[in-house]
């Protein structure tokens, strides 16, 4: 099933909320939940959706797109003749994470990116199934690869991590893997922007 728990219907949109993989419905759709949304040129519309905990099926298309509120992976995955379109952010954990697996995805095999939550309470992740193996990330803390670590930087009075340089090295690892295994073709309906509420899953972690 491409959704967790969602039943067929046509081409679908799909985000990241709440750190849940969320569909729009419209008002009164079983098992919707209603959200105000208070971002962007939308705030205070109040919207319908379903959560899910996973999207699977096969890859058939993908891209990086850029749009109103910054880049988006944009992926085109499709379950028993429904395409789910699935968006994430690339200023994300969630887009770091797939990022640094996506070198070890078989398009010809399913796939699964499921979200999480830890059960101590804390950030929600990404992980990513490929023909029903859970993938490992090829680039990590102890040891890189090549990938660059978060930067400490003073701006303003304020220090903060600057993920600027590790945001592009997962980017090209994604420009990459869309290149070789799944490049963008023609859609039949543009994607849409990704919300501005969409979450980014920072840990506020360094790595």
């Amino acid at each position: 099933m491409g959704l967790g728990n969602n039943e067929g219907g046509n081409s679908k949109f799909v985000t990241i909320v709440g750190g849940m993989w969320t569909l729009r419905v419209p008002e009164g759709t079983g098992g919707s939940i209603p959200r105000e949304l208070t971002k962007g040129d939308k705030a205070g519309t109040l919207v319908h959706e379903l959560r899910f905990e996973y999207v699977n099926g096969m890859l058939k298309a993908g891209e990086l797109k850029s749009g109103p509120y910054g880049v988006d992976l944009c992926l085109d995955i499709e379950d028993e003749g429904v395409v789910y379109k699935v968006q994430m952010g690339v200023d994300s954990d969630f887009f770091r994470s797939f990022a640094k697996c996506s070198a070890d995805i078989d398009p010809s095999k399913d796939l699964y990116i499921g979200l999480g939550q830890p059960s101590d309470g804390g950030f929600p992740y990404l992980y990513v199934k490929s023909g029903g193996v859970q993938l490992t990330a090829n680039h990590t803390q102890k040891e890189p690869n090549g990938c660059p670590p978060w930067v400490k930087k003073t701006v303003a009075g304020q220090t903060k991590w600057d993920k600027d340089e590790q945001n592009e090295f997962c980017y090209n690892l994604v420009a990459d893997f869309l290149a070789k295994e799944a490049p963008a073709q023609e859609r039949s309906d543009p994607p849409a922007s990704a919300d501005p509420e969409d979450d980014t899953g920072d840990s506020s972690l360094p790595f």
